[in-house]
């Protein structure tokens, strides 16, 4: 936590769009605690991820161009309250007086629910006035969530008696004074991979799963869950990394890859002290079957920053064995695509870029979503990608580059086209959902109640899609805090699903599974596999994890 004091008198061109609140500097000294976020930093939704909101809109407030708006996320967290539409509140400094017309309490005092007003040119607020989302209330201090039209989300503290408090308070439905639930696991952790799903232990055919967490020292642990025929079976911890190494668990990637196709999963990871510096190296974990050793150091980039590259895990080129691609964002705001393939030892040979994409075509490498999967059963990874101008609004489109292993990448059409979903609110998992061979990919999205959908999306031979319907629904199951672990656990070619919600108010996370019994008409709810009550789930990444 920081105080943020600010005198200056910076002017700001009037927003042409209404509905707008945004937040920024009155030329008025003012006092308030930033607790989460900074001014100037990249837009996230990272300081609200506990409510779930990434850019959605219930009331339909608009949204800049990154999801971002303070009267949107105001009206997200009173319709997660049961909050019904009064209708048009107009810009943020109107609220407060459409609101008295709607019949809604508004006076000056502050209250855990409630929405507070900033006029126009109010303390941090500009022309459009501002409102934020009231988080608790104190004898001497209220603490405040909000999103920023043209900004970030941020979490901040206002003091009673300050500068820069509240000119109101709108008291559309107040909530019980508790802590704030406790935060999910980050949409980054390890969210920079898509990883491969496979075994980490050498035993029956069912596939198992990794899990990394996170030492008091900032190091890591790896453990393994094996799947056996009596259920999940815990084979101890397999790696740690001091975190007086540097390799840290909040700096580090993890790359799962079957390097040598000995059926165990090998483990790459990429690492660096400052994710925004050109800078990083890839290191290696052989799998002996009951554990990991290390492979040394693999590779070193001088010139890319970890924080502008995507790893795609698989096999990419006929002339080795599986390894990753890598995305890089390019100074137009575009990308290009280079593989990497390895030998048995781990060791990695560059087979070139295969794909750029110039950002000038829109498709960017922020508004775009990657996944590898081998659509013609050729025995090397195609590259979907899907794409939006907006990921926060709904639309986007799956196009599909093909590979033959061997020279570039070739556009093969668009595969799907999406008019209902945000791409922000999908996650793609590709893998065997209707059987060996060819690959399929399933696509999760948020529901209206805030629990997920899982469709599948599958391939004919000439890579051609077909939509397979929705396999499971999951509406108890929070998307935003839930994460997705893929796996054969069976061994019968057809993957099930693995799924870790947060539990024991955010201490722990229980992990149920849905198994996939092959007839292609969904997935079925196999029951609670795993209890952990010492880990918190947002300092635990698995392998595989979407």
């Amino acid at each position: 936590m920081f105080i943020f004091r600010k005198t200056t008198g910076l002017v700001l061109a009037s927003l042409l769009l209404s509905l707008v609140g945004v937040m920024g500097s009155s030329g008025t000294a003012y006092a308030y605690d930033i607790t989460c976020g900074a001014y100037g930093q990249t837009p996230s939704f990272a300081c609200v991820s506990y409510t779930g909101y990434t850019g959605q809109q219930p009331w339909g407030y608009p949204v800049d161009a990154n999801g971002h708006n303070c009267t949107n996320y105001v009206t997200y967290r009173l319709w997660q309250n049961g909050v019904t539409n009064p209708g048009n509140l107009g810009n943020a400094m109107d609220w407060d007086e459409n609101a008295t017309a709607y019949g809604i309490p508004v006076n000056n005092t502050a209250a855990t629910g409630a929405v507070a007003v900033w006029e126009a040119y109010s303390g941090p607020a500009l022309e459009t006035g501002h409102v934020a989302y009231v988080e608790a209330v104190t004898s001497t201090y209220i603490d405040i969530s909000e999103d920023n039209y043209g900004g970030t989300t941020m979490k901040k503290r206002f003091y009673v008696g300050q500068s820069g408090w509240p000119d109101h308070f709108i008291h559309f439905k107040d909530v019980p004074s508790t802590p704030p639930p406790p935060p999910p696991p980050p949409t980054t952790l390890n969210g920079s991979v898509v990883p491969m799903a496979g075994h980490w232990w050498s035993g029956d055919s069912g596939q198992d799963f990794a899990y990394v967490t996170k030492n008091a020292d900032n190091g890591f642990s790896v453990a393994i869950q094996e799947q056996t025929s009596a259920g999940l079976q815990w084979k101890g911890v397999v790696w740690t990394e001091p975190g007086s190494s540097g390799v840290q668990f909040n700096n580090t990637l993890f790359i799962p890859v079957d390097v040598n196709n000995d059926g165990l999963l090998d483990l790459y990871y990429a690492t660096s002290a400052d994710w925004s510096q050109p800078g990083f190296t890839i290191g290696y974990m052989q799998n002996t079957g009951s554990g990991l050793t290390y492979g040394g150091t693999k590779q070193t980039f001088s010139n890319l920053a970890l924080n502008d590259v995507k790893f795609l895990a698989g096999k990419w080129s006929s002339n080795g064995g599986p390894a990753f691609a890598y995305v890089t964002k390019n100074s137009d705001n575009g990308f290009s695509v280079a593989t990497f393939a390895a030998d048995s030892s781990g060791n990695l040979s560059w087979q070139g870029v295969k794909w750029t994409e110039p950002g000038s075509s829109g498709v960017q490498f922020n508004n775009t979503t990657f996944t590898p999967i081998d659509a013609t059963g050729s025995g090397v990874d195609d590259l979907l990608y899907s794409s939006s101008t907006n990921p926060s609004s709904p639309g986007f489109s799956t196009g599909e580059m093909a590979n033959d292993g061997t020279n570039p990448f070739t556009w093969a059409g668009t595969k799907m086209t999406q008019s209902s979903l945000a791409l922000n609110q999908v996650r793609f998992i590709p893998a065997h959902w209707d059987g060996p061979g060819r690959e399929a990919f399933a696509y999760v999205s948020q529901r209206p109640d805030g629990g997920f959908d899982m469709a599948v999306e599958g391939f004919d031979s000439s890579g051609n899609g077909s939509w397979q319907g929705i396999w499971f629904s999951a509406p108890n199951v929070p998307y935003a805090s839930t994460v997705l672990v893929p796996a054969d656990t069976r061994g019968n070619g057809y993957t099930d699903l693995y799924y870790a919600t947060v539990s024991n108010g955010g201490s722990g996370f229980d992990t149920a599974v849905a198994y996939n019994y092959g007839n292609n008409s969904g997935l079925t709810y196999g029951g609670q596999q795993w209890d952990q009550t010492g880990l918190a789930l947002n300092q635990t990444v698995f392998l595989p994890q979407f």
